[in-house]
């Protein structure tokens, strides 16, 4: 088995499929009414930009990575095993919609349709997702794993308070793009 690479690059092989659905979330979230649907819907369009772009894409991973365990952290303990789930079991929680006060109100004014496609995207993603399997590329899973992690740390920050103006803020600068 090969030592993982520092960066083995954006994925390669899979025809675009990953940038198209990017593309199509962003414009999901563009539709909401919220400011925090259009930092997402920013976030989800830089990260298409960085999916044509290795140096964007390496550059937001670069910026990203070192906070992502404590995100993680935060994530499993206050999101998930505080809701009852348990670590190491694989296992998704799901919630009816009303039933869970903080969870709504982080929420509140994201269009659900483009936080569908997220969650999906999350989830189909991950290294023993259905995503795994669309290239054959020698890199391909390791980098996947950083596309999901990328997926991962914008859901995450919506959850987190004051997290998503971080990330938006990371993700408009290094877009080279003047996103005011």
């Amino acid at each position: 088995m090969s030592k993982p690479k520092l960066f083995p690059g954006f994925p390669k092989g899979e025809s675009g499929i990953l940038r198209v659905g990017v593309i199509e979330t962003a414009k999901k979230f563009a539709n909401g009414s919220g400011t925090k649907t259009k930092q997402i819907s920013t976030i989800l369009n830089v990260l298409a930009d960085g999916l044509q772009n290795e140096s964007i894409y390496e550059n937001i991973f670069r910026k990203i990575h070192p906070g992502y365990p404590m995100l993680s952290r935060w994530w499993n303990q206050e999101m998930f095993q505080r809701r009852g789930g348990q670590m190491g079991t694989g296992e998704l929680l799901m919630a009816e919609v009303g039933s869970d006060k903080e969870a709504d109100q982080a929420t509140q004014g994201i269009d659900p349709s483009g936080f569908n496609l997220l969650q999906l995207q999350v989830i189909a993603s991950k290294f023993d997702g259905p995503m795994a399997r669309i290239s054959t590329h020698p890199d391909f899973a390791e980098q996947l794993n950083i596309f999901n992690e990328i997926l991962w740390t914008i859901q995450i920050s919506i959850f987190k308070p004051g997290e998503l103006d971080k990330l938006a803020a990371i993700f408009r600068n290094s877009s080279g793009r003047n996103w005011s």
